[in-house]
């Protein structure tokens, strides 16, 4: 608050800062996501080899 009631051009709320590692963050979710999606994929193939055999 105090640099804001200094410098009239510092925003008194943070949305530049959290729009910056948004990107990130959302990109860190999807990688998560996909693996999570591609060992769920893998544990369902060995499963169906499990029951022809």
């Amino acid at each position: 608050m105090k640099v804001f009631l200094q410098d009239g051009y510092v925003p008194l709320d943070n949305n530049a800062a959290e729009g910056s590692i948004n990107g990130f963050c959302i990109g860190k979710h999807i990688i998560i996501l996909n693996l999570y999606l591609l060992i769920y994929q893998n544990i369902c193939m060995i499963k169906k080899l499990r029951i022809f055999r």
